[in-house]
């Protein structure tokens, strides 16, 4: 070795002799050294990157601890969809390892999906949202039947045998002929010391003249058991099977004439005289109205003319409506009525509006301890002129009832009586001929048969409906369910969660 090197080695520390170094032999392997992050710099060299790779987190690190800083909460989103939401196309949609075409192919298959379910629960929403309703009518055969109350009145209030000649007849024909002349002070007195009530009771037509013949289910019956007497809107009524008799109510096991009511009407023409309604037709006006509410005879009864025989077949209707949201039907609470009706809360609005105006009630009033009759000057001088003020310009509140019954009568007439069975009958009644045509009348009231007729307002479209509707469309259009809507709410709370607790960037 020369001096030199010796120098050399001395310098640098290594004095370790050289039969002491031992070269370990190469260990062929099939592992491949790691590659390094290197790239290349001017010059030719190689350095490690700066930028270190994205780290590889195990499944059982928790989703919030993934994602650093930089991400939005947008990405965050949108990386979740795949796996967050069950409804096929989706894994293809929003999965960025797919080619373009087909993610854009998918997308456009899921939105148009998304717009038919749209459109579809809105128009059910909508259509839940109005409430609907459906009607069932079905027919019950069924007996017996409670037969209906019936009125009969006569279209002459007063009897001019009994008032021709006195000072209230005096009054009643000039203010029916020649009102323009009529000084009321004239008539204070009598005006004033009577009521509508009075008169209408003491000098109306009688039940026993009127009501010449009475059968029921084909017996006779007795006239004054089986009528009363009752001040209507149209004046004094004869009522059959009126429930202020204190009697149960009539009913029927046949359908036919020979198991319903006939009667035989004398109008009594010659007794007619001037009142204060000034009708000018002759006969009776009937109603067949529910057993125990109030008659609305002038609305819906019928007329019937003397020399006729009127033949009377009777349907009958249950109707039952639903309350609001679904219908319109209420029950209210009246002041003077112990249950609801539309004829009963008619008639207590009626009272009410001429309480305020004229500080009394008119004849045909609710019964009530509370409530004062007007007297007749009264009645001349407010009720009367008040009465088209209440039709023209008085709204009553009075709903549609829930329940109710209906009697909805068919008429045909046919001559009565014949020209042969005049004379047999103006025998057997001691009447003139010439009076059957135009006093006389036969009425006969019967079921055409024994079936009620039932029309029941029902919910057509419940919330459940609605909600079988929406888990079709969502299984139509996406292949989804109910449960798909909860997989969106999860989505969109489950990225905010992992947007706010994320674990921030230390690289």
């Amino acid at each position: 070795m020369s001096a030199s090197r010796r120098g050399d080695e001395k310098k640098s520390g290594f004095n370790m002799p050289r039969s002491l170094i031992k070269v370990a032999p190469v260990v062929e392997t099939d592992t491949l050294p790691e590659k390094k992050d290197i790239q290349t710099v001017s010059g030719g060299l190689q350095a490690p990157s700066s930028k270190a790779p994205p780290p590889v987190f195990p499944d059982d690190i928790p989703l919030h601890m993934r994602y650093r800083d930089k991400v939005s909460w947008w990405a965050i989103l949108y990386r979740s969809v795949p796996d967050a939401i069950g409804i096929g196309g989706m894994k293809y949609a929003f999965n960025p390892a797919e080619v373009k075409w087909r993610r854009f192919s998918w997308l456009l298959l899921v939105m148009g999906a998304f717009g038919a379910l749209t459109y579809q629960v809105v128009d059910r929403a909508q259509h839940f949202a109005s409430h609907p309703k459906s009607v069932d009518v079905s027919i019950n055969y069924t007996a017996p039947i409670t037969f209906p109350s019936v009125a009969i009145c006569n279209y002459n209030t007063f009897r001019a045998s009994l008032l021709s000649g006195t000072e209230l007849g005096d009054f009643l024909t000039t203010a029916a002929t020649d009102p323009s002349s009529l000084d009321m002070n004239n008539y204070y007195d009598i005006l004033t010391s009577t009521n509508m009530s009075y008169l209408m009771k003491n000098y109306a037509h009688e039940l026993n003249l009127s009501v010449l013949f009475a059968n029921f289910g084909g017996s006779d019956i007795d006239r004054e058991a089986n009528f009363s007497i009752a001040l209507t809107e149209w004046g004094p009524c004869f009522i059959f099977n009126d429930a202020n008799n204190g009697y149960p109510p009539a009913t029927v096991e046949r359908a036919g004439k020979a198991y319903g009511l006939e009667l035989m009407l004398d109008v009594q023409q010659w007794e007619y005289f001037f009142g204060p309604f000034n009708r000018i037709s002759a006969g009776f006006q009937i109603l067949l109205y529910d057993y125990g509410s109030v008659p609305m005879v002038e609305d819906h009864g019928f007329g019937i003319s003397p020399g006729t025989h009127a033949h009377v077949g009777i349907e009958v209707t249950d109707v039952n409506n639903l309350e609001p949201p679904f219908g319109s039907c209420e029950d209210k609470e009246l002041k003077y009525f112990d249950h609801y009706g539309y004829a009963e809360c008619d008639h207590e609005c009626k009272g009410d509006f001429y309480i305020e105006k004229c500080g009394c009630v008119p004849w045909a009033a609710p019964e009530n301890d509370s409530l004062v009759e007007c007297n007749n000057w009264e009645l001349y001088t407010c009720v009367f002129p008040n009465s088209a003020l209440f039709v023209t310009n008085h709204t009553c509140d009075c709903p549609v009832p829930c329940s109710f019954r209906t009697y909805k009568p068919t008429v045909s007439t046919t001559q009565f009586p014949s020209t042969f069975w005049t004379n047999v009958y103006s025998a057997i009644y001691g009447f003139p001929a010439e009076v059957f045509p135009e006093n006389i009348c036969y009425l006969s009231i019967y079921f055409q048969e024994m079936s009620i007729q039932q029309i029941n307002q029902q919910v057509d479209y419940t919330f459940f409906s609605l909600l079988c509707d929406i888990g079709g469309s969502l299984g139509l259009w996406l292949g989804g369910s109910v449960l798909t809507v909860f997989e969106f709410c999860d989505l969109f709370s489950n990225s905010i969660y992992v947007y706010t607790k994320r674990v921030p960037n230390k690289f």
